[in-house]
């Protein structure tokens, strides 16, 4: 459900001329899996075996976030599938130098302190870092979200402490566009 939440309108729009898929990483919506693994390139190889059974022989990405970072991870393990690729506010990678920087300007020892926070103060931190302009709720709204989020919670600080990676994406195949900033003003197109 997650997946298609979040691209409901990009969806609409796209399936009038493509064939598109939506697909909820593992532990994302009511996936789930026995395995240990819980890094990008788990989901990637799980998202491209999904293309495989469906018969799909080559992609454009599109990405938003996480789901950009995995997207990078499925072009570097599957160069024939990924043909191109759309991301916004991603990273190629999340190397130890960039979550140092992080921590110090957002006042953190870890990602799962941002992303993971247990009171409204920790919430309206993470939706700062979010949101151009955070708009004013009442912290009644602020602690149910909380109370929602709160769930698997083992599982996702195993998500976030597997995403800190120190490999470097310098091979990429395919062709990206990288979006980020307001109005798109940075943009960047790798070939």
């Amino acid at each position: 459900m997650d997946g298609v939440f979040t691209w409901f309108l990009q969806i609409l729009a796209l399936t009038r001329e493509y064939s598109v898929y939506v697909p909820d990483f593992l532990f994302f919506g009511g996936s789930i899996t026995d395995r240990n693994e819980r890094s990008a390139s788990f989901q990637a190889e799980f998202v491209a075996k999904g293309m495989k059974k469906l018969i799909v022989e080559e992609v454009t990405l599109v990405g938003l976030s996480y789901g950009g970072m995995v997207g990078f991870k499925m072009a570097k393990l599957y160069p024939n599938l990924v043909k191109s690729m759309v991301m916004s506010a991603t990273i190629i990678e999340l190397t130890e130098s960039i979550s140092l920087d992080a921590y110090k300007k957002l006042g953190l020892s870890s990602w799962s302190d941002l992303l993971m926070p247990t009171t409204v103060e920790g919430l309206k931190r993470m939706f700062s870092v979010g949101f151009h302009k955070l708009p004013w709720l009442p912290n009644f709204i602020y602690r149910d979200i909380l109370e929602k989020l709160n769930g698997k919670t083992a599982i996702k600080r195993a998500l976030i402490a597997a995403t800190f990676d120190l490999e470097v994406h310098s091979d990429l195949v395919a062709k990206v566009l990288n979006k980020w900033g307001l109005d798109g003003e940075a943009t960047v197109t790798y070939n």
